[in-house]
């Protein structure tokens, strides 16, 4: 077996395969855009083909059609501290309450995005907000096991392709225990991008960021505004330079190659769940539209529905599941590169990152008013 995937754009990087790997044979690896990937080392390798057969992306699997759809409200403190309606945070404490786990994506000390284990609701407070970057999961495939295998409920979050990889590994030998939410994803931009940016920002201002807020709501839910927060406390919001980031991932110029040709853009999901924002929802439930943001939450399985009767102390109101796929075309087509994606890579690969900023974000029209400014008063 020398491969297991046939081209970048059919492997999603979840790493399942390597884990699976009875001779450790598989290595998760950095390539373009530092998006990983498995590599086989042929002096291990036993020629077993479990990886191949294993593989989430070709191989899918646990695909469930979406059975009810909701609007859903959290406080108000939650809310602003979430992307959408604060939903995964109640059902994320309700599974810490009964002595439970739960994994979803986190910044780490460097400020790359990494799936992480929680046993208090203060872990689950770093793994609120959306992160648009490509979250490492290879790290907690060994600890959902001890979990699962201890007899604890695990409640697993993250993109399609990374629960439809967990539930291949362990749905069938924990089928009551093992606890999977989805997002409606749009797609993941380079890793090395998103790495590069905090160096820029880091020596912009001097400071290591020790947080990042991709979607503040100080002015609005809808508004897509960052905020970050440095190791001396302070804190500075969105502007032309700091929002830089965001724009690019909205631009579509650096999306995993396989995102461009999801399988899992469908309204076939992978949890039990479903979450996302619920947009729209002013012409659904105008009532509940207060620009903090409202979740939409699809029930997929019987679990699903088992979790979501538990919650108590959310504003919930039914809906048609056409009300929440309606302004999101992600449940039926992948997301595509822009028009500008080769340019792009080109200048990203051949020229500085500042350079590249100023070309393809709001960083351009800022920096060069700030460089006329300063040519005047030399």
């Amino acid at each position: 077996m020398n491969k297991v995937f046939e081209s970048i754009y059919s492997c999603s990087g979840c790493a399942g395969c390597a884990y699976l790997c009875p001779t450790k044979a598989i290595q998760m690896r950095e390539f373009e855009y530092d998006f990983m990937y498995p590599v086989i080392d042929m002096r291990k390798c036993i020629d077993c083909g479990i990886c191949k057969e294993f593989c989430s992306f070709s191989n899918r699997e646990n695909s469930k059609k979406s059975i009810q759809a909701y609007a859903v409200k959290n406080k108000d403190d939650i809310r602003m501290e979430s992307s959408s309606g604060g939903f995964f945070t109640e059902i994320a404490n309700q599974f810490i309450s009964k002595g439970d786990i739960v994994y979803g994506a986190i910044f780490s000390e460097n400020m790359d995005v990494v799936h992480s284990r929680a046993v208090s609701e203060c872990e689950v407070i770093k793994m609120r907000g959306s992160k648009y970057v490509q979250s490492d999961i290879s790290k907690v495939f060994e600890s959902v096991e001890r979990d699962l295998s201890s007899g604890k409920k695990v409640l697993f979050t993250g993109t399609p392709c990374q629960v439809s990889a967990i539930n291949k590994v362990f749905l069938s030998n924990f089928p009551e225990t093992l606890f999977t939410i989805d997002i409606v994803c749009h797609g993941v931009p380079g890793v090395s991008i998103w790495r590069d940016y905090v160096k820029f920002i880091e020596s912009i201002y001097n400071k290591k960021i020790v947080d990042f807020k991709f979607r503040d709501k100080k002015q609005a839910w809808r508004s897509y505004k960052t905020k970050i927060i440095f190791s001396d406390d302070t804190i500075v919001e969105d502007n032309n330079i700091t929002g830089s980031f965001t724009e690019l991932f909205r631009y579509d110029v650096s999306l995993r190659p396989s995102c461009t040709q999801c399988v899992f853009a469908s309204t076939k999901r992978q949890g039990d769940i479903t979450i996302g924002d619920f947009w729209g929802i002013e012409n659904v439930f105008p009532e509940m539209d207060d620009n903090k943001g409202v979740s939409a939450v699809l029930i997929n399985t019987t679990k699903g529905l088992e979790m979501f009767r538990s919650l108590k102390k959310l504003e919930i109101k039914s809906c048609a599941l056409q009300d929440v796929y309606k302004k999101q075309l992600n449940f039926f087509v992948p997301s595509s590169y822009s028009n500008k994606a080769n340019a792009f890579k080109h200048d990203y690969i051949n020229k500085d990152f500042d350079t590249v900023l100023r070309k393809y974000t709001r960083v351009g029209f800022r920096r060069r008013i700030v460089d006329f400014i300063k040519s005047i008063l030399k």
